[in-house]
């Protein structure tokens, strides 16, 4: 009897794994980038320092004129985008509004969207979620533990030193991941208006398009025209280069 009740036991956990690995995979990857990168972004932010010339305070005095009311454009100027202004503020909001939450925002904003970047290149490369989460959590955990190593690495592959990775006095993580809101509002979002009205799809996708430009001015800008070629491609692969339906 304990041996049929221990059997059905496996079956049923087997079962579960079975239909339900990869959700606990990806989650477990997903904690462990949201722990290492909160980890990071407290160990920034024990010690309320920093220098003038550099972008903690620059960062932290366009977010606090946006949560003590100030419209841009008309009581300051804003020369990193819509996106950095309104999505730092929001963050450092939440975590208290202060000086020391804007260092605390800065820094994991900065990592986790470092690493949705890597995931977003690996997937399309891959098509693999669980290989792309890994990436990203090796490069997040490397990056703490042994930051030399992934500099190294980065630097060879990518030719790019991961001293970019920090906010920085112009934030170019945080205005960069207006590539990866385009990736997630097109192929999550207008993807599904592509097989119903492929019109509607355009309008949308060209209208988000735009947007980029305001979300961030220079890497809104590049962003848009890597878009829009894109979007070109899609065009010719749909009408096989009957110029005339186009």
């Amino acid at each position: 009897m304990n041996k049929e009740v221990e059997s059905k036991s496996k079956i049923v956990n087997a079962n579960f794994f079975k239909k339900n690995g990869s959700k606990i995979i990806t989650f477990m990857f997903v904690l462990l980038i949201l722990v290492y990168a909160m980890n990071m972004a407290f160990k920034r932010a024990a010690f309320v320092d920093f220098y003038a010339v550099d972008g903690d305070f620059q960062n932290y005095d366009a977010w606090r004129r946006i949560l003590h009311g100030f419209v841009p454009f008309r009581d300051f100027s804003v020369y990193l985008g819509l996106g950095h202004l309104y999505i730092g503020a929001l963050f450092t909001l939440i975590f208290g509004g202060t000086f020391a939450s804007s260092l605390f925002v800065g820094v994991f904003l900065t990592i986790t969207l470092t690493a949705s970047i890597i995931f977003v290149i690996v997937k399309l490369i891959t098509k693999n979620t669980n290989v792309s989460l890994l990436a990203s959590t090796l490069f997040v955990v490397g990056y703490e533990v042994y930051p030399g190593v992934i500099d190294y690495l980065t630097k060879k592959i990518f030719s790019v030193s991961t001293n970019y990775i920090t906010p920085g006095p112009s934030a170019r993580i945080l205005r960069g991941s207006c590539v990866i809101l385009y990736f997630l509002i097109v192929f999550l979002i207008i993807k599904k208006l592509y097989f119903k009205s492929f019109l509607k799809f355009s309008i949308c996708t060209s209208l988000f398009n735009g947007f980029l430009i305001l979300f961030s001015n220079d890497t809104g800008i590049s962003s848009f025209v890597a878009s829009s070629l894109c979007f070109l491609i899609l065009l010719i692969k749909k009408y096989k280069y009957d110029w005339k339906k186009i």
